[in-house]
């Protein structure tokens, strides 16, 4: 996996993700086979070394009708 292949090099400590909702343009419509103008999901990763270093940037497309996003917070003192 791609993770496996960073982690021989670093250790990843977390991943901060933006999630953004944004409509279908034409080039995804035929990608995702919706429609032009239907709500999907953009989504920004990023994942840092314990050092705080960014390791892997990922920029993503999800079909609002097919994706759950479920986040668990923490809130440490």
């Amino acid at each position: 996996s791609l993770f496996g292949l960073i982690e021989k090099e670093a250790d990843i400590a977390y991943s901060h993700q933006e999630v953004e909702a944004v409509l279908v343009n034409e080039e995804m419509s035929q990608l995702l086979d919706v429609s032009i103008g239907d709500p999907m999901l953009l989504v920004h990763s990023v994942a840092y070394s314990v050092t705080g270093k960014p390791l892997l940037h990922d920029t993503s497309y999800y079909r609002a009708d097919k994706y759950t996003f479920k986040n668990t917070l923490h809130r440490f003192k």
